[in-house]
């Protein structure tokens, strides 16, 4: 990868295995040359360690359901409070992981779709899903029906809708 970052073609890379030491070492490597590389962590569950780490950013699907959580956290590591970015992170980790066991993309549209109100829905089999492109799995709302998911995501849900409970964390 540190091969590729010198090609002066290539911009950058999202790492979305969530493998925290690999994003720290790719930074340590890029980051202070003379090289224009940036490195994004891909998943929700490392983003302010990967701040923390030198990462440019964040390119992940999670902040399609809670974009201004994630830039309070990023303005909290900006300005060095990484303790309060850092209970932004816990919650985001939480988010980000019961999401993945819902289904990933497919989960998150649901969520989306369920939360907000934005989406589309269609009738298959006799049950309402959520439409995805091919060949991600649509799945319906009773995927959110566990009480840890739910849980979180409502929890992420009044984060979001509550700009002074944002900016309190």
């Amino acid at each position: 990868m540190t091969t590729l970052a010198s090609n002066p073609n290539i911009c950058g890379t999202k790492l979305s295995d969530a493998n925290i030491g690999k994003l720290n070492r790719l930074c340590g490597s890029v980051n202070g040359s003379d090289q224009s590389f940036a490195v994004y962590a891909g998943k929700s569950d490392v983003f302010v360690n990967g701040l923390l780490g030198g990462s440019a950013g964040l390119i992940a699907a999670l902040v399609n359901f809670a974009p201004k959580t994630h830039v309070r956290a990023w303005q909290l590591a900006s300005r060095g409070d990484w303790e309060a970015a850092q209970k932004l992170q816990t919650i985001l980790a939480h988010a980000d992981w019961e999401i993945a066991k819902i289904g990933g993309v497919s989960g998150l549209k649901v969520a989306v779709t369920t939360y907000f109100g934005y989406g589309s829905s269609m009738l298959h089999d006799g049950r309402t899903v959520t439409v995805t492109r091919k060949p991600l799995a649509s799945l319906g709302p009773e995927v959110l029906a566990k009480a840890q998911t739910r849980e979180t995501l409502d929890l992420l849900k009044k984060i979001e809708d509550d700009t002074h409970m944002v900016a309190k964390l």
